[in-house]
């Protein structure tokens, strides 16, 4: 019973950190897949900037809305550049006091698309 405990004070914590870079890897790629998205999107409709940012919240399933920013910007005349960011939070305490800031991170990716 004492070695079960003690396993279970290392595993416990181990298993939490696992899940929170799981969670982090998820909302890091969903992250990435809106900024494509809304690139696309601004390809076709160039002067939709609106629905370049609703198509980037909209692929973002999963993800708190309001902890996301969607940035449009046209480099030049032929390209859409499309940065979206987002808050990541861990649940775990102990990620939390690794990450610094109250446990958050800021997760950002950035598409290019020529017309």
């Amino acid at each position: 019973m004492l070695e079960f405990t003690l396993a279970l004070l290392v595993l416990i914590p181990m298993l939490m950190g696992v899940f929170d870079l799981g969670r982090a890897v998820f909302a890091s790629s969903v992250v990435a897949a809106a900024a494509q998205e809304a690139a696309r999107y601004g390809i076709v409709h160039r002067s939709d900037v609106n629905g370049m940012e609703a198509a980037a919240r909209s692929r973002a399933v999963g993800l708190s809305p309001s902890q996301m920013t969607v940035a449009v910007s046209f480099p030049d005349s032929t390209r859409v550049e499309v940065a979206v960011s987002y808050t990541f939070t861990a649940l775990t305490p102990l990620i939390g006091d690794l990450l610094g800031e109250e446990g958050q991170l800021t997760l950002s990716s950035t598409a290019c698309m020529n017309n």
